[in-house]
Formats: structure tokens, sequence, C-alpha cells
């Protein structure tokens, strides 16, 4: 089972002291670091809700939670450790998303749909042959929200193979339809695309989002988390 968690980021307001104190001092340092108070909000309720989160997944206090991170940055819970919770965030616009699993690789992308001054360049740099064809055989008035989809595909499986955009999204082929959400090929290899399952998360209007899991996700849930 996968749970995504819908988390609103209000700009305007920071969450309470009480929610802040859980928060580690390099994520202090971190927040202190953004230049507008709306960023830092943003951030801090991200990070805040993210805490609460996991750490009632894994039955702790929020303050207890230390996190890791791989040779090529992905997260981890490093602490309490062995508890076979995997996690993967994403956050664009006002709305963030944290998906939650166990046991198997795991990513979650969010985009808001923001106009893209160069599309068919970006597609060009970032998109395998074959999406290139399937996005610019849309309507034009169909291609920026044809363009997110198959950008949060493809970055949930980046974030979910956590080696960043050190492995070039042209390697790999995910279908652009509104209902057929998978993979065609990983690296040219067919066999391989089957054995990773890729969904569709509901988010707002203006938003695209995915998940992605090593196996078949047996239940995808979607919650929402009230403003902190």
């Amino acid at each position: 089972m996968v749970t995504v968690w819908r988390i609103p980021l209000d700009p305007s307001t920071p969450p309470a002291a009480e929610a802040l104190a859980a928060l580690s001092d390099a994520e202090r340092t971190r927040a202190a670091l953004f230049a507008t108070d709306a960023l830092r909000n943003r951030w801090l309720t991200a990070h805040v809700a993210m805490r609460r989160i996991l750490a009632r997944e894994l039955g702790v206090r929020p303050a207890v939670l230390v996190y890791g991170a791989g040779a090529a940055g992905k997260p981890f819970i490093a602490s309490p450790a062995g508890s076979g919770v995997e996690y993967s965030f994403s956050d664009s616009g006002d709305l963030a998303l944290l998906a939650v699993g166990r046991g198997a690789a795991l990513g979650v992308d969010v985009e808001a749909c923001r106009s893209i001054s160069d599309l068919e360049g970006v597609a060009e740099r970032f998109f395998a042959p074959e999406e290139r064809v399937a996005l610019f055989a849309l309507p034009e008035a169909e291609r920026r929200a044809g363009f997110y989809r198959l950008w949060t595909r493809k970055e949930a499986y980046i974030k979910a193979i956590g080696t960043g955009l050190g492995h070039a999204l042209d390697r790999f082929v995910v279908t652009i339809e509104v209902g057929d959400v998978r993979f065609v090929s990983l690296d040219g290899d067919a066999e391989a695309a089957e054995r990773w399952d890729l969904r569709p998360v509901a988010v707002p209007s203006g938003y695209e989002a995915a998940v992605t899991t090593h196996g078949p996700i047996n239940a995808l849930i979607v919650r929402d988390l009230p403003t902190l």
C-alpha cells in the first residue's frame, strides 16, 4: 500500500511554534536561508507536516526522526533504523505531496502547470523520441498538460531510483495518455518496465502528479492534510 498525502502550503503563515520545535537544527538553519518569509513559510509547513506524518507511521515523536541521504542525495529515515518505511517528497506552487510506503523503492512528483516559453526545446532536451511524437500529436491547447503528465511520471521514477538527473530522462519511456499510465521501457527494456507500477495522483486543477514503486501498488490512498 502507498499513501500520498496532499499538503497545502500557505505562504502567508508559518507553522505554530510548538510544531516548529520538532525540527532539527539543520532544518532550522536551512529555513533561515530563504530570502522571503513566503518561501520560508512554505518550506517550514512542508517539513513540519512531513515529520508529523512519518512520525505517526513509525509510532514515534516527530522530534526523534533523523534523516539521511544516499550518495546521490535520495533521502531516507536514518533513525529509527530498520523500519522499512520508504518516502518521497515533492512540492510545487502551493501544494506538496508526501508518498509513504514500505519495502519498495518509491518516488512521487507534483508540478504546477506553469506556462513554458520553449516547450518544444525542453521536450527535445529531456524526452525520448516516442514521447515527443506523442506530445506534439496532441492539439496545441492540450500540450502543456501533456508535457506535465510526461514530466511528473518521469520525475517520479528518477526520485524512486535515487540517481537524480544523472540518469537522463530520455533513457526511459512513459505514456502520455490520461487513462493509460505506465512505463513503456526502461533503458530500452520493456520487461524491466513491467516490474514498476506507475499511477496518477489526484491533485487540484492546474497541477499534475504521479507516483511510482518498484513492484505493484496494491492500494493507493490519497489523503488531505489540514493546514498546520
